[in-house]
């Protein structure tokens, strides 16, 4: 399972854990939990999947913000159906604007900055569950019941999984392969405002070639591989090639950054024949002519 596929999972996963227990609860519930509750589950639901669907889809901002709207939208919607009317809208209106903020990150965000953004949300969104849940165990424990030693309310338990989570998020932020050797052919791609050069770049499938990215422009420019997955980056001595290993397996386009006046090098294999265009995928750069092909024959 992809590094996107797991976030998902597991956002929609507590979601319903979540949804599950206030609903069994809600009788013995005062209005105000409910609301804070629907409110951040919306915020958070959309705030993540934006981040998460404004990087899938950089570039198309309008598409990305729609499917993050109604995504946060719905979650708080669903979230307050059986609670109240005002936590359906607390809920929804939360989400709508979550959906929208996460979406302009995803967009705006460079790509090396997206997965500390998204390690940091999935830990304040599981710190909010967990404390939402602590809270609503208190709240809800009748008098003279027994009291379970080691149940939701216990700090222990929000704990460990906060430190459950903050491993499993590493373990798929670590590159899992050791580095391979150098190269034997090498291309430079060199960014400026606005085109690339050279506009096609040829190599044979399977071959590894290292491709180092100057950006001599004055703005920022991004180099996005249409690569549907069969053009990947092959882990590298030099650091900066794992920058945007990650996006590439997630998405199945590449990522190629790189800041205003810097170069970085990236070891990259083809593992299927095809034409497969390039673009930068900041607004505007793509039609002002920063377009190029990358040809496997």
């Amino acid at each position: 399972m992809n590094a996107t596929a797991q976030v998902l999972f597991y956002l929609v996963f507590t979601y319903v854990c979540f949804t599950w227990f206030v609903w069994r609860k809600r009788n013995k519930l005062e209005p105000m939990i409910c609301m804070v509750s629907g409110m951040t589950l919306g915020m958070m639901v959309g705030l993540i999947a934006g981040l998460v669907l404004g990087v899938l889809f950089k570039g198309e901002l309008a598409y990305s913000t729609m499917l993050a709207i109604a995504i946060g939208t719905f979650s708080g919607l669903i979230f307050g159906i059986p609670l109240s009317i005002l936590t359906m809208i607390e809920g929804a209106l939360a989400g709508l604007m979550a959906g929208m903020m996460g979406a302009m990150l995803g967009e705006m965000v460079p790509f090396e900055q997206v997965e500390s953004l998204l390690f940091l949300f999935i830990m304040l969104y599981t710190f909010c569950i967990m404390l939402l849940t602590r809270q609503i165990a208190i709240s809800t424990d009748e008098k003279g019941h027994p009291q379970k030693r080691f149940g939701l309310q216990h700090p222990l338990v929000g704990a460990i999984l906060l430190i459950g989570v903050f491993l499993w998020f590493q373990s798929f932020l670590s590159p899992s392969h050791p580095p391979t050797q150098e190269a034997k052919r090498s291309v430079e791609l060199v960014a400026s405002d606005y085109f690339y050069h050279p506009q096609q770049i040829v190599l044979k499938k399977g071959e590894e070639i290292k491709v180092t990215y100057h950006n001599q422009g004055k703005l920022e420019h991004v180099v996005e591989i249409v690569s549907k997955g069969n053009i990947v980056v092959v882990p590298y001595a030099d650091a900066s090639a794992h920058v945007h290993m990650h996006a590439a397996k997630s998405t199945g386009e590449l990522h190629l950054y790189a800041q205003p006046g810097e170069s970085v090098s990236y070891m990259i294999r083809a593992t299927a024949d095809g034409v497969y265009p390039f673009y930068c995928t900041i607004p505007g750069h793509k039609e002002k002519g920063m377009v190029g092909s990358l040809i496997v024959k």
